[in-house]
C-alpha cells in the first residue's frame, strides 16, 4: 500500500515521527506511547523487544537525544510487507547522543526506520521503531 491509499497524509505521518522524536527528546513517556502502537516493536542491535512497557522503560533509561539530519519516506520494504502490508516507513537520519549509567557521553550517527499504520481513527501510529549505527 503506499501513502495514496491510506488514510493519513504523508505530512501527518512526517508530523507524527518529529513528535516521537521530541518526546523522546523530552523524556515524555506518555506522548511517547500516545504516538506508539500497543505491541510498538523495538529493534537494535541487541534485538527487538515488543510493548508500550519496555518502550517506556527504554525511554526512562536511555538518556538519548535525538538531532535529526533528514527524513526520508520509503513504502517498499521488508518490515512494511513482515509487520502490516499497508504500512510504511520513515527514515531518519540522526546523530544520537546519550549519558551511559557511569555518566560518559557518546554519540554515533545512526539511521532510524520508523515503520507507520493507522488507528481505528485513521491517524498514524508507529508500529515498529529500528536503529542502525552508520559509518
Amino acid at each position: 500500500m503506499t501513502l495514496n491509499q491510506l488514510s493519513f497524509s504523508p505530512a501527518s505521518g512526517f508530523r507524527t515521527v518529529l513528535d516521537w522524536i521530541e518526546a523522546v527528546n523530552a523524556c515524555n513517556p506518555d506522548r511517547l506511547l500516545a504516538l506508539s502502537h500497543q505491541d510498538i516493536e523495538r529493534l537494535g542491535p541487541r534485538g527487538s523487544t515488543h510493548g508500550h512497557q519496555v518502550l517506556a522503560d527504554w525511554l526512562n533509561q536511555a538518556g538519548m537525544q535525538f538531532v535529526i539530519q533528514s527524513l526520508e519516506l520509503n513504502h517498499s520494504s521488508e518490515n512494511v510487507t513482515r509487520l502490516q502490508p499497508d504500512a510504511v516507513e520513515i527514515y531518519v537520519r540522526r546523530q544520537a547522543i546519550w549519558t551511559s549509567p557511569d555518566g560518559q557521553s557518546s554519540q554515533a550517527e545512526c539511521l532510524s526506520i520508523f515503520t507507520l499504520t493507522q488507528n481505528s481513527l485513521n491517524q498514524p501510529k508507529i508500529r515498529a521503531y529500528e536503529r542502525r549505527m552508520l559509518k
